[in-house]
């Protein structure tokens, strides 16, 4: 019971910034995805199987409490345990979705800037071809 408890309460880590990849995930080049999100993956795979361990845990000792007849008090702090470590992997989902939805406003308001630096110098160009024109026509 402590046991599973610590793991419960664990926290999760997002501080990617010190996390190495480990060794038998091998760096395919064929990967579709980028390296900063295929690195991204790999450091909450760690954490979702880990905390998928914890949910299976938390699920048996559950069950074992129900099984056992033991009183609610010990049956709904087990019930409790599971909820919380169910949270952990929506909270990592949530996580890697938030940063997906961030990287794709980034790209499109990457493409817009682009759009307007196009249409700044149509615009600038525009404009000389026209004072051009009125200078041409003032040495007629």
């Amino acid at each position: 019971f402590e046991r599973l408890e610590q793991e419960v309460s664990r926290p999760i880590n997002n501080d990617i910034s010190g996390w190495t990849p480990p060794s038998h995930y091998p760096q395919t080049p064929r990967s579709k995805l980028c390296m900063g999100d295929r690195q991204l993956l790999l450091f909450y795979m760690e954490q979702c199987e880990a905390n998928i361990t914890t949910l299976t845990n938390a699920i048996d000792a559950f069950y074992s409490s129900i099984n056992n007849n033991q009183p609610p008090k010990i049956f709904v702090a087990h019930s409790k345990f599971v909820i919380l470590s169910a949270h952990k992997l929506v909270f990592i989902g949530d996580t890697l979705s938030r940063q997906a939805k961030v990287a794709q406003h980034s790209n499109t308001l990457c493409e817009k800037l682009k759009d307007i630096v196009v249409s700044t110098k149509t615009a600038a160009l525009q404009d000389m071809t026209e004072r051009v024109r009125e200078l041409a026509g003032c040495t007629q």
